[in-house]
């Protein structure tokens, strides 16, 4: 009797007892433990691949096809067999009336623990989503080097393209504004030249030397022979009552007064002012041909004039509101395609008829140039076309915005190229995480 109460008051051993019962219970919390964080950490680096991707490929999708780019930056943002899970199922569609892309993918993620109790694997669907929103006002200028001995036909296609890369399927985009600038050692403001008679130093010499018909030739402010500090070529003061203050007609006709000229050519295409329709664009473009010589200054400084809030209204009767005011949600860029050296004036003496006289010098006058574009907090994409010889490199590299802003395009197959992802930095500035 006193042994059978002494076996049922003995509590020793009870702790073990109860280690035993509440073992496969620890297992499980353990196990649950350990693998619902091996799910979150794949979940976790999969969503982040997929959202980079996403964004990365949207961003360059005029140089290389979203859904391989989307995959290719997945794989090099998720490791194979992460947390020895496996990736199928990838896929990018695209909404082409919202501009949505939409990436899905599966995840299946083993058990390390839970697998001894029939939970061998999760299953999960990774979803991301990108809106390429456009809604942001922008001004872009095309100023186009059409001097004899480029490969203006080669541009023609190239330009094409990045319009229809820009435009997509739609014929106008309301929220962009495009200017078309060719130039050789001047411009051609064309439409309507008769009402910008008021922007020539001489009128009578704009009438009798701008090659008739619809056309109308502007060089720069400085008369060049002789050298004269009072007008102003870096600056972007519209054209006013002053003198100083209007442009000059190109000495293209005048041989008994210069006998070697300007090297201007009636057939320079005439410029195009702030429109958002494809085929002006196209037209505008398909009407250039080489001719003449250079003047990349007279270029870059007719380009500003179609970016800067101090020409608005001036322009276009039409377009009283262009260029749009200075404002950091209406980016404005300028894209440089040079293709020839400034050689009409490059300072020291040059002949001016049978005398010999000082000149200015048109490479100063475009880095300074250049510098005071940039300087409004307008971006220049800058591109040397053909061969590096026949353009100045240096140049076209101080001109542009920096890295990221200068190329190097020896032909239109890689012109086309280059335009091609500049679209992408217009294009999609404006891109976020939607889902």
């Amino acid at each position: 009797m006193a042994l059978k109460k002494k076996f049922f008051s003995d509590e020793s051993g009870a702790s073990l007892l109860l280690i035993a019962l509440c073992i496969p219970l620890l297992l499980t919390v353990v196990g649950i433990t350990v693998d619902l964080g091996r799910v979150y950490a794949a979940r976790t680096k999969a969503q982040q691949a997929l959202d980079a991707g996403l964004l990365g490929a949207v961003a360059t999708a005029n140089t290389s096809p979203v859904s391989s780019e989307a995959l290719h930056l997945f794989n090099a943002n998720y490791p194979a067999n992460y947390m020895g899970s496996t990736v199928s199922g990838f896929s990018v569609s695209k909404d082409d009336d919202n501009n949505i892309y939409n990436g899905t993918l599966s995840l299946r993620v083993p058990s390390a623990i839970l697998q001894m109790f029939g939970y061998t694997n999760t299953d999960l669907s990774i979803t991301s989503q990108v809106t390429s929103s456009q809604d942001g006002i922008k001004e872009l200028t095309l100023v186009l080097d059409n001097s004899s001995g480029v490969d203006v036909a080669g541009m023609i296609t190239a330009t094409q393209s990045f319009t229809n890369s820009l435009f997509g399927t739609s014929s106008s985009l309301p929220n962009t504004y495009i200017s078309v600038v060719p130039f050789n050692v001047a411009v051609n403001v064309g439409t309507q030249p008769i009402a910008k008679i008021g922007w020539a130093q001489s009128s009578i010499l704009y009438l009798l030397y701008s090659g008739g018909g619809n056309n109308g030739f502007f060089a720069n402010r400085n008369p060049d022979i002789p050298t004269d500090g009072s007008y102003a070529d870096v600056s972007d003061t519209p054209p006013g009552v002053p003198l100083t203050a209007r442009f000059r007609t190109p000495y293209a006709f005048a041989p008994g007064l210069y006998l070697n000229g300007d090297g201007v050519s009636t057939t320079l295409a005439p410029m195009w002012f702030g429109t958002n329709s494809k085929s002006d664009v196209i037209n505008a473009l398909q009407k250039m041909v080489a001719a003449g010589s250079t003047r990349v200054n007279v270029g870059m400084m007719w380009s500003w004039f179609t970016l800067s809030d101090r020409w608005t209204g001036v322009w276009d009767a039409g377009k009283p509101g262009l260029p749009l005011p200075a404002a950091s949600n209406h980016p404005k860029s300028i894209i440089m395609i040079v293709g020839s050296k400034n050689n009409v004036y490059l300072g020291g003496n040059q002949t001016c008829g049978i005398f010999s006289c000082a000149v200015s010098n048109d490479d100063t006058t475009t880095a300074a140039m250049c510098a005071a574009i940039k300087a409004k907090g307008i971006a220049i994409y800058a591109i040397g076309y053909g061969p590096p010889s026949n353009y100045n490199g240096a140049q076209v590299a101080a001109c542009s915005s920096g890295a990221g802003y200068s190329f190097t395009a020896p032909n239109k197959v890689q012109l086309t190229t280059v335009l091609a992802g500049i679209v992408d930095n217009i294009n999609y500035t404006n891109i976020r995480l939607t889902q």
